[in-house]
Formats: structure tokens, C-alpha cells, sequence
């Protein structure tokens, strides 16, 4: 179940300012920029960036973060990309804040 109109306000205020805390500078976003993006009960934080091909550029993106929220326990679950490319299970918390603060912690090698 999604969550309803009122917890996706506040999820959204929550993570909002979270990414924008991590975001890199805004004269250097055209190359390299940090985003979310919440789908059902489950918010991706992606790192995306432009590689430049003569005139033109594309951009590419990697996933770094997925936190999905269990109502039945109610757990929120975060899981990291490992090297083989999966999500894999990184820890535990009761409340998003709690998530984004270990997310906080992480090297900051790992976001940027």
C-alpha cells in the first residue's frame, strides 16, 4: 500500500531537505547532481551526471540508496548497491528520520 496523502507530505519535506543537504553546489549540477524519487512505499536516492559526446550529452545515473518502509512491522529497511550491482540489505530503523541519519553518516566518497 502507498502511503497515504498526508505521510507522503511529510516523507516528502523529510527527504527533500535531506538530498538537498548532500547535493553538490549549484553551479556544478549540470555535471553531477544527487535525486529521489519516492514510488509506492519506496524512495531511491540516485546520483546522476552527464558525459559529454562532441556537441551532445547524455546522462547517466547510479543508485546509492533505497529505503522501503514495511507497514506490517513497521520497519523502515535500508539497502545499499554493492559492487555486483544488487541491493543488499544495510540496516534497520523505526523512523525515516533515524534512516536518513545513518544515510548521513556513510563516507562521503560513497554518495559523491
Amino acid at each position: 500500500m502507498a502511503f497515504s496523502h498526508s505521510e507522503l507530505i511529510a516523507i516528502v519535506r523529510e527527504v527533500k531537505l535531506f538530498v538537498d543537504s548532500i547535493r553538490p553546489p549549484q553551479h556544478r549540477r549540470h555535471e553531477m547532481d544527487i535525486v529521489y524519487a519516492i514510488t509506492g512505499q519506496t524512495i531511491d536516492i540516485v546520483r546522476k551526471w552527464s558525459v559529454l559526446h562532441g556537441d551532445s550529452a547524455d546522462t547517466n545515473t547510479a543508485r546509492l540508496i533505497r529505503l522501503r518502509y514495511v507497514r506490517s512491522v513497521p520497519c523502515w529497511y535500508l539497502y545499499r548497491v554493492k559492487k555486483d550491482g544488487n541491493w543488499h540489505l544495510y540496516d534497520t530503523t523505526t523512523t525515516l528520520n533515524e534512516a536518513l541519519i545513518i544515510i548521513g553518516r556513510l563516507p562521503f566518497s560513497f554518495i559523491l
